[in-house]
């Protein structure tokens, strides 16, 4: 079974939220002197603030700096009933910007908030990839704190990337290499549709069955990119 990462599909119709907190007493997000990496904590609610862009609401909702995802109640719901690997946290949302009241250049989610009812959809099982068969690599390792950051080869990717003969943006795409990418073994998944990845923490995967019910149901807000797959 093919592994999927859902993916911020970065379409500008939609709102985006930037991250507030909250973080466990003690574990801040402060950063490492060295290779900037943070060690921290989040525990709910997670507390946002709507970024100027869009004003509408998407069934998946994308916080940056991008770890986070907030959907709606309604289709939470309807995740639940079939599949596992997550469950709702509430949200805070708070302003501290100068901009109360958007113009047509700077749109941006009212407050107090009015819209649709969201949840964090929040990740309840970590797992570890298969090593010897996975197609990653050791990039970095901080000698002060001793983060590792991997890279991953043959993973599907989309990019936007500035054409200087052209003098626009032009959409790169780069298909699964196959053989290559992350494998997961499905013990270890224990039953789980959504998950996350010790070796990739910052973001969601799922699995077939739950990327084909997100696509039938036609989500907005929300992408999905070839990683690896599960045996």
């Amino acid at each position: 079974m093919k592994i999927w990462r859902i993916a911020n599909p970065f379409d500008s119709r939609f709102a985006q939220a930037g991250l507030r907190g909250t973080w466990q007493p003690g574990t801040e997000a402060t950063a490492c002197p060295d290779c900037g990496s943070t060690r921290y904590k989040r525990i709910p609610p997670l507390t946002i603030e709507w970024e100027v862009g869009s004003d509408m609401i998407g069934d998946f909702t994308w916080v940056n700096p991008g770890q986070d995802v907030l959907v709606k109640t309604d289709v939470f719901d309807l995740l639940q009933i079939n599949y596992l690997g997550f469950m709702s946290q509430p949200v805070k949302m708070i302003q501290i910007s100068n901009i109360k009241s958007p113009r047509a250049r700077s749109k941006k989610v009212s407050f107090p908030y009015q819209g649709p009812m969201l949840y964090e959809l929040w990740i309840t099982s970590w797992v570890h990839i298969d090593g010897r068969r996975s197609s990653i690599h050791v990039r970095t390792q901080c000698k002060s704190c001793g983060s590792i950051d991997y890279e991953i080869q043959g993973a599907e990717m989309k990019k936007h990337m500035w054409n200087k003969r052209l003098g626009e943006l032009e959409d790169l795409y780069f298909p699964r290499t196959p053989g290559k990418g992350l494998y997961i073994s499905d013990s270890v998944l224990e039953g789980s549709d959504i998950f996350r990845i010790h070796e990739f923490p910052a973001w969601i995967f799922c699995k077939d069955t739950i990327k084909n019910f997100m696509t039938d149901q036609k989500f907005t807000n929300v992408s999905f990119l070839e990683y690896g797959e599960s045996f």
